[in-house]
């Protein structure tokens, strides 16, 4: 069995050398390596020539910059000749028995995809995503699909999973070229038509958290306003391909993601300009008008994203950002650390998703100060700052 991996590179040279180690450390090689240089403008072609005299299965296809990452695996996986396919982020790397346990794997059980487990990680620490370890989707190793696992719903970037190419070509399946969030698209698509999908927690897909500022991953830039108007699209392309392979009637499964996606885009509602949170409710809800509520038996902590969907459906911004940051709003609390919510019942749509009560949050309860601006003037120290409680019994 052959596996093609293939890099979408873009401006990644600080991150490049920790993915080629990875590869090159493999203990089963990839047979090939395409590596398509998106018109990088920071030194990434020179690392990857470096690699090239190193890992002669290494080859560098260079064009223009399409604007998202996209177009270069669509060029890469046009170019495979491997039998199955792994879409490797560069700034990222993997274990060194990453293929060799995957395709044990793919001996015993012929998967049309492989999910790998993961880990985020910094300059400064590892851990697993808390979705996916409050879902306990990795806590073994099994042969399932989206149907039978819905939580895999939660898992849509390409890159910690390997996929038969001859399920990729007799499907038709591409990535969305010229937008952000081709990968949900791609992988949404891709879980509803695969028959067998196995979640293997023998190895592992080590993802980075970028921490400059000014190099943000496409990922992390969500809190910005351009990413809803996004993230809206790439739905309703999805909805267009339930439409066209006559899977509508499972449309809840991807309504999962979309109920969780919006709800976490409105905490950031106070990060947007003015003009954004005035275009930011009516968008959404444009949308969400036709989820079916079937998808909230499934979404993780199901008590407080109800809450905070019937906010976001009654464009309430303050009691929305009021459950979502300590910084922001304040909600009335009971006695054993509760959000009080009966005072909103019965005045509003969608009441029926509205909880009683629903425990706060612990990342929301600890005191908090910050100091702002210091000042030497005259020999007088002047300190500017806050400090606050966060929600707590009064």
């Amino acid at each position: 069995m052959k596996v093609s991996v293939i890099l979408p590179v873009y401006n990644v040279a600080n991150y490049l050398d920790d993915c080629m180690e990875s590869l090159a450390r493999q203990t089963l090689p990839a047979y090939e390596i395409i590596a398509v240089d998106d018109g990088s403008k920071d030194g990434s072609r020179k690392v990857l020539k470096k690699w090239a005299a190193r890992l002669p299965q290494l080859k560098i296809i260079r064009q223009k910059h399409s604007g998202a990452p996209g177009g270069p695996r669509n060029k890469g996986l046009a170019l495979a000749t491997g039998d199955y396919i792994h879409f490797l982020d560069p700034d990222d790397y993997i274990d060194h028995d990453f293929y060799e346990s995957s395709f044990a794997c793919i001996r015993k059980h012929d998967p049309d995809i492989v999910v790998t487990n993961i880990y985020k990680f910094n300059s400064r620490q590892k851990w697993q995503v808390y979705t996916f370890k409050l879902l306990g989707l990795f806590e073994e190793s099994r042969l399932t699909n989206l149907y039978e696992t819905k939580n895999l719903i939660h898992n849509l970037g390409p890159a910690n999973k390997i996929f038969k190419r001859d399920f990729l070509t007799r499907n038709g399946l591409r990535f969305l070229e010229g937008c952000r969030f081709e990968d949900v698209h791609f992988i949404t698509c891709c879980l509803y038509l695969a028959k067998k999908v196995f979640i293997h927690c023998g190895t592992h897909y080590h993802w980075r958290k970028r921490e400059s500022l000014r190099n943000l991953s496409i990922t992390q830039k969500n809190f910005m306003f351009r990413a809803v108007a996004d993230r809206v699209r790439i739905h309703r392309e999805i909805d267009r391909f339930l439409m066209a392979q006559g899977l509508l009637g499972h449309r809840y499964i991807k309504d999962i993601r979309a109920i969780l996606d919006f709800t976490r885009y409105a905490s950031n509602l106070y990060r947007y300009l003015p003009h954004a949170r005035r275009r930011f409710f009516p968008l959404v809800n444009h949308y969400l008008q036709d989820i079916d509520e079937r998808a909230f038996d499934y979404v993780p902590e199901p008590e407080l994203v109800r809450a905070r969907y019937f906010f976001l459906r009654n464009g309430m911004p303050f009691e929305f950002a009021a459950t979502a940051s300590v910084s922001r709003g304040y909600l009335p609390v009971t006695p054993d650390g509760c959000f009080d919510f009966r005072a909103f019942k019965g005045k509003h749509a969608f009441d029926h998703l509205l909880p009683d009560s629903v425990r706060v949050p612990p990342g929301l309860q600890p005191e908090k100060a910050e100091l702002l601006a210091a000042d030497l003037c005259n020999r007088a120290l002047s300190l500017k700052g806050f400090g606050q409680i966060g929600y707590v019994p009064p």
